[in-house]
């Protein structure tokens, strides 16, 4: 979104870790459907305002929350996650290594 509305190359990369269908629509031809249906803009600004969410979320579970509740929010919000990525992967997508993402859920056991 932000390399749209810039005009700027974005930064990121996107690695499909499975079989998946990538769709992409460049921004002159969402505008060009904007200005053609005032639905297709409502539904346009949802799913950004919806990915607006997603982020605030995420960036506030990095800025707040410390590994073992990050794990939880994981597990709470987007348990999917834990189900279709190996423990390595939501390590490094929660800032820990994969011994310390082990340690911390057996943790959550010995309670």
């Amino acid at each position: 979104m932000h390399s749209a509305l810039t005009g700027e190359p974005s930064d990121l990369a996107i690695i499909c870790e499975e079989d998946c269908e990538f769709l992409t629509l460049d921004i002159e031809q969402l505008e060009y459907l904007y200005r053609q249906s005032i639905y297709i803009e409502r539904v346009g600004r949802r799913m950004a305002e919806q990915e607006f969410i997603e982020e605030f979320s995420m960036r506030r579970m990095f800025l707040k929350l410390d590994a073992l509740q990050r794990y939880e929010f994981i597990e709470k919000k987007y348990p999917e996650i834990l189900m279709r990525f190996q423990l390595k992967d939501v390590a490094t997508f929660l800032g820990v290594t994969p011994e310390t993402l082990s340690r911390l859920r057996k943790s959550r056991f010995l309670k």
